[in-house]
C-alpha cells in the first residue's frame, strides 16, 4: 500500500522535530513510501546545523521504548554525484570548518546518518552501497548506526524494522515492523 504525507502540526518546541514545516507520514507494516528526492534540508543547512554534508532527503523518526524521550532520528542523505577518487566527507565541523577526522569519506550517493545527537551517536553513519538495505536492531545498518547496543532506547525498533530500496526513479521505503516508522519528508 502506498502512503501519501500529511501536513502535521509540527511545534518547534518539540525536541524529535528537526523540520518543523515538514510533512510527516507515519507507515505501517507493509506499507510503502517513495521519496521524491528533493532535498527536505538543503545541504548548507545540514552542515551547519547537523554537521552531515549533504542533502537530507527524509528524517526516519523510529519509535521509542518505554520511558524514553528522545526517538532515534536517522537522516537519508543525498552526498550528490562525486568521483570515488575525490569523494566527499560524511560530515563537516562548522566551528572548526573541516571534516570531521574519524567520519570518513562518502562510498555511495546515498547515506544513512544518525541526526540531533551530541557525542559519539552524532557520528554514526553507513552508505547505502546495495540495492536493498535493511535497517533494525539485527541488520548490519542497524548496527553501523548503534542499534544493536545494550541501551533500552532501541528496545521498540524491530530487528527488521525497514526496508531503503534504491531504484532508478530514488528510494523506497517499506515498514516491515510491529511498530510503525515516521518519515518527514519535504512540505
Amino acid at each position: 500500500m502506498e502512503k501519501k504525507p500529511q501536513q502535521t502540526d509540527n511545534s518547534p518546541n518539540e525536541p524529535e522535530k528537526i523540520v518543523p514545516s515538514a510533512n510527516e507520514v507515519t507507515l505501517s507494516h507493509g506499507e510503502r513510501l517513495a521519496l521524491t528526492m528533493k532535498p527536505l534540508i538543503p545541504k548548507l543547512k545540514a552542515i551547519d546545523g547537523l554537521t552531515v554534508n549533504g542533502d537530507v532527503l527524509a528524517v526516519i523518526k523510529f519509535p521509542t521504548a518505554e520511558g524514553c524521550e528522545n526517538p532515534p532520528l536517522v537522516g537519508i542523505v543525498d552526498y550528490g554525484e562525486f568521483d570515488i577518487n575525490n569523494a566527499p566527507p560524511t560530515n563537516i565541523d562548522m566551528s572548526r570548518g573541516r571534516p570531521i577526522p574519524y567520519m570518513g569519506r562518502a562510498t555511495s550517493r546515498y547515506g544513512l546518518s544518525i541526526l540531533g545527537q551530541v557525542g559519539e551517536e552524532q557520528t554514526r553513519g553507513v552508505a547505502l552501497t546495495s540495492d536493498v538495505t535493511q535497517l533494525g536492531r539485527d541488520t548490519y545498518a542497524g548496527s553501523m548506526l548503534g542499534f544493536d547496543q545494550a541501551n533500552n532506547r532501541y528496545d521498540a525498533i524491530s530487528r527488521e524494522h525497514l526496508v531503503i530500496t534504491r531504484t532508478e526513479a530514488g528510494l523506497i521505503l517499506e515498514d516491515m515492523s510491529s511498530n510503525g516508522t515516521s518519515i518527514q519528508i519535504p512540505g
